[in-house]
């Protein structure tokens, strides 16, 4: 036995749509705003931060770092000392202070650099320096998958770009103590 199945479309009101009703609906709604008491705190930065963890989701390089045996706190320091490098190079040292007071990287992945400590960062970069060959090889199988590369060598011969000119640019020859000779 079958029961009738009640119906949730939504309700239409009655009435008449004058053209004066609509044009009230879409007019703007202005309302005062006082900026005189308008404060913040902590102010951090967030744009660059965010294109670098989508290009990483991107990439895949969490779950590789996953699988090279990285647990969710040491994936998130490594995603913010590589977030560091690429956004404002410098020392680890830098990286630990611009991971604590500038960036809102933390906010993005759900991890709390306020606590991290100057010596994590630093055995995280080794980590990453231990893993590099593995991580590159992901990155590069990454990168020609996403983009239909290519594998290609490319040699120049740079033996013979500077045939024909023997001599600096004007014939003369400079020595040691400052004289010059004709060549």
């Amino acid at each position: 036995m079958r029961t009738a199945m009640p119906d949730r479309s939504p309700a239409i009101p009655e009435g008449p749509f004058l053209p004066e009703t609509i044009l009230a609906a879409d007019a703007p709604d202005y309302q005062r705003v006082d900026l005189g008491p308008v404060d913040h705190g902590h102010a951090r930065t967030v744009g660059a931060e965010h294109v670098v963890y989508e290009t990483i989701k991107e990439l895949g390089l969490q779950e590789k770092l996953r699988d090279l045996g990285f647990n969710k706190p040491a994936i998130d320091a490594a995603i913010g000392v590589i977030a560091a490098r690429l956004i404002a190079p410098g020392s680890e040292r830098s990286a630990h202070v611009w991971l604590q007071d500038v960036t809102a990287l933390d906010d993005l992945l759900g991890a709390d650099f306020v606590n991290l400590s100057r010596d994590r960062v630093y055995k995280t970069a080794d980590m990453l320096l231990r893993r590099r060959s593995e991580i590159e090889a992901h990155l590069r199988g990454r990168e020609q998958s996403l983009f239909q590369l290519r594998e290609t060598l490319i040699l120049y011969d740079l033996t013979n770009t500077l045939r024909g000119r023997s001599t600096f640019p004007h014939p003369w020859r400079w020595s040691r103590s400052g004289r010059t000779n004709a060549g």
